[in-house]
């Protein structure tokens, strides 16, 4: 019988244990959770490709979002727009970061992501500075509101375009990004443990739709998309319109 396998984290990524859990339990392979820890009951002959293909999508996510806040010299005093910002360097070079970092991973009996981050992703930070000293060295044209959001349209512009279009809906008390057919986008890494409408502007971020249509009302957020977005975002009224023709 095999080991069991256990993926640990301190409190920078712990919350990214929950995400590889889940992505595990979709492949009917059986996990626990318990603080800082994932357990993954036994070896399976698929369990390695899945596992590292979890690990890699919160290496390049996870780890590369807290990377590059911690170096970030630029103040931000609205976190949607720092979140939209952070997201949208994350996506540039997705793939590419993705592969090293499969290529990096080595699944034992026992994988310390926290550690992993530490010692092991040098390649990848080295990749991951290069944006961020860009950015620091523009700093002070980049203090100017209007110069940052000019900055963050053009570098969510400059996203590949996951999907056409995305719906923004409110159900019960959450507001959620999904398809034409009301349904989640599946294959996309948004961490849980962030506040909801965090979610929506990563989530919209790392999507980069072609178009994007408002069914909340929540006008706050309309004009945060607006201004992350531009005119992919069209009007609540002109939407209601639109939707009554699907």
């Amino acid at each position: 019988m095999s080991q069991p396998i256990s993926i640990h984290s301190d409190e920078r990524f712990a919350s990214s244990l929950q995400y590889i859990a889940k992505r595990l339990e979709q492949r009917k392979i059986n996990t626990t959770l318990a603080p800082n820890e994932c357990t993954i009951s036994r070896r399976t002959k698929t369990l390695d490709e899945h596992l590292r293909a979890a690990l890699s999508e919160v290496i390049v996510v996870d780890c590369k979002s807290h990377y590059i806040e911690s170096h970030l010299k630029l103040p931000f005093h609205n976190m949607l727009f720092k979140h939209a910002f952070i997201r949208a360097l994350c996506e540039f070079d997705y793939e590419t970061d993705k592969m090293i970092a499969t290529a990096l991973i080595n699944v034992g009996d026992k994988f310390l992501l926290h550690s992993f981050y530490d010692f092991c992703t040098d390649k990848l930070k080295v990749r991951w500075q290069e944006a961020i000293t860009l950015a620091n060295d523009n700093l002070a044209h980049l203090l100017c509101g209007e110069n940052f959001c000019e900055l963050l349209r053009f570098l969510v512009s400059n996203i590949d375009n996951r999907v056409h279009e995305a719906f923004i809906i409110k159900q019960d008390t959450k507001i959620e990004v999904v398809d034409r057919n009301m349904n989640p986008f599946v294959g996309l890494y948004v961490n849980l443990s962030l506040p909801n409408e965090i979610r929506v502007i990563e989530t919209l971020v790392a999507l980069s739709p072609r178009k994007i249509f408002n069914l909340t009302g929540h006008n706050e957020l309309q004009s945060t998309i607006e201004t992350i977005f531009g005119g992919k975002c069209l009007q609540y009224l002109e939407i209601e319109k639109t939707v009554s023709k699907i």
